[in-house]
């Protein structure tokens, strides 16, 4: 088996809980079955790989705290992939990837939060809609600057709502409102789990907001 090349260097930091495809670029002269082993080698607990046994599994990050505009390195994680035959020793290579705290704009166009899809909140029998949602708050990607504000200088709204409620609490996840709907199986004491009768937000984008919100939940 010969090793062609490795995976393709990442030149710029990912955002925590996006998800990547490891792709190797490997093949075998006598075409025989291959067979992969995916593995995390170094960084911050490894975050999460969907399938160690697949030829293109997807990663993710867990959470990291580092905002995107500091200048010291952010933190980077070493993926491995060993490639067999089942004849020859295994062939292997390591990708570094390195990873910083989302922006605003990860969390409104790249997550649950923003998409516009039948899961996301950003729908017109949710947040999306032209008219006032009962919560009072309307997640409109197309107008970041006004969304932005209602996240962070207002609290939720509505009869089950105290004022000490604030949609995002900058540094404390379990402060802010918005994540705690988000979570699956905490109770919710303020409207309904979000997004609203759409099942659970995927792990990856739990990891974003929540490293979005630990990092400051700077709108850049």
């Amino acid at each position: 088996m010969t090793k062609q090349g490795s995976t393709t260097p990442l030149t710029l930091p990912v955002f925590a809980g996006q998800l990547l495809t490891l792709t190797p670029d490997v093949f075998d002269p006598e075409n025989q079955p291959l067979t992969y082993s995916w593995s995390v080698v170094s960084g911050p607990d490894g975050g999460s790989i969907s399938d160690a046994t697949l030829a293109t599994p997807t990663w993710h990050s867990n959470d990291v705290t580092q905002n995107s505009d500091m200048s010291s390195p952010f933190p980077e994680w070493s993926i491995r992939v060993d490639v067999s035959d089942g004849s020859n020793p295994p062939v292997s290579f390591t990708q570094t990837v390195s990873v910083r705290a989302p922006r605003f704009s990860n969390i409104l166009n790249d997550s649950v939060i923003g998409s516009t899809a039948l899961g996301g909140c950003s729908n017109s029998q949710c947040h999306g809609s032209t008219t006032m949602p009962t919560g009072g708050f309307p997640i409109n990607r197309f107008n970041s600057a006004a969304t932005y504000t209602a996240m962070l200088a207002n609290h939720g709204k509505g009869t089950s709502c105290s004022i000490a409620t604030k949609r995002i609490q900058a540094f404390n996840p379990t402060f802010s409102l918005l994540f705690r709907k988000l979570q699956s199986g905490v109770p919710v004491a303020c409207g309904a789990q979000m997004p609203f009768r759409r099942g659970a937000v995927a792990p990856n984008e739990l990891v974003t907001i929540r490293s979005w919100i630990n990092a400051g939940a700077l709108q850049n």
